[in-house]
């Protein structure tokens, strides 16, 4: 009985591979054998996910596809990082800028490194003010600061109310207002929220009685 030797080379798959074997002796072809998987590993996918664009004091997360029997080691020159848990990521810019991201994937069948580049842009502000409570049929200025690269959007609920960085509000029932600042820039949009509870006092019924009360001086001569 002579042994047989079969060589495949494997380029640009990776998955289970199903293989049979039969004999053809002469012409004639025997018995088909049991299927038998092969699972066909390549280097490590470092394909980065996550945010291009992130604003100033938010936390990016980032993340590859997942390997068992991985090592992944993130590295980044700038910024803080939070978390790492194998194929995950999570830093904290404190400064705005570009900033890259690498990651080393090694696995039994090589290596590969990966890279994210990353744009930190600047926030606006909001701020809509304290929670505060007016009489009934009153109104409320509300306001929020003004700068002239920002727009504004007030909303009454989920009702847009004004686009200007103050409006005038006349709240009949218990209202939170909410502001949306929203700053773009050339490398990449950022916005922040705000909100103020607006509460209406009760009606207070005074009773007030006023009385005048005369003096009378009667004069009388003899």
């Amino acid at each position: 009985l002579n042994q047989q030797t079969m060589a495949v080379l494997f380029t640009g798959f990776e998955g289970n591979f199903i293989w049979t074997l039969q004999e053809i002796n002469f012409g004639c072809p025997g018995p088909v054998s049991a299927p038998d998987t092969l699972f066909v590993m390549g280097p490590p996918s470092v394909a980065v996910t996550g945010p291009h664009y992130l604003c100033l004091g938010d936390t990016g997360h980032y993340s590859v596809p997942f390997a068992t029997n991985t090592y992944y080691e993130w590295t980044s020159p700038s910024g803080v990082i939070i978390d790492t848990a194998n194929d995950t990521l999570s830093i904290l810019f404190d400064t705005a800028g570009v900033y890259t991201l690498h990651i080393l994937a090694v696995n039994m069948c090589g290596s590969a490194i990966g890279v994210k580049s990353v744009v930190v842009v600047n926030k606006p502000l909001a701020e809509a003010g304290n929670d505060t409570s007016i009489c009934p049929f009153d109104s409320l200025h509300l306001e929020t600061p003004k700068d002239p690269h920002w727009n504004y959007n007030w909303y009454d609920g989920s009702n847009l109310i004004g686009s200007t960085d103050s409006i005038w509000v006349y709240p009949s029932v218990n209202s939170q207002y909410i502001v949306k600042v929203i700053y773009t820039q050339t490398l990449g949009l950022c916005y922040v929220y705000d909100t103020i509870n607006v509460n209406i006092l009760p009606f207070a019924l005074d009773l007030h009685r006023d009385t005048d009360r005369k003096s009378t001086r009667l004069n009388s001569s003899h």
